[in-house]
């Protein structure tokens, strides 16, 4: 059974090596198979009216679990309307749009080119 669980970016930083950026998120979840945590995903606001910007940690994910991203995309428009990701390269851009994110385009940030995306 996959379950999507709410967690902290304590939890995230515990079992992860990720950027201390993620300690600024408005929701980070866990997507369980079996009792196995296969990723992770949370979500950093920059500002009250600015988009969300959607994070992701992968671990262990088997097609089954990827094939749920359903349920997490509602969650995500349910808590996050307007929500955003940055994907640099072609197998992180092609994930990105199988997700569900539409390509925008180009945009720089600190001095990386990205392709954004939005939901």
């Amino acid at each position: 059974m996959i379950l999507i669980e709410p967690t902290t970016a304590e939890w995230v930083h515990a079992n992860y090596p990720t950027p201390k950026a993620i300690d600024d998120s408005v929701g980070i979840w866990r997507i369980v198979d079996g009792g196995t945590c296969v990723f992770v995903v949370g979500v950093l606001r920059p500002s009250l009216l600015g988009w969300a910007e959607l994070w992701l940690v992968m671990g262990c994910a088997t097609r089954r679990v990827l094939r749920a991203r359903g349920q997490l995309i509602d969650l995500l428009r349910a808590h996050f309307p307007c929500t955003s990701v940055h994907a640099i390269g072609p197998t992180n851009e092609r994930f990105a749009e199988w997700f569900g994110f539409k390509r925008i385009g180009p945009q720089v940030v600190d001095d990386v080119t990205w392709t954004r995306f939005e939901l």
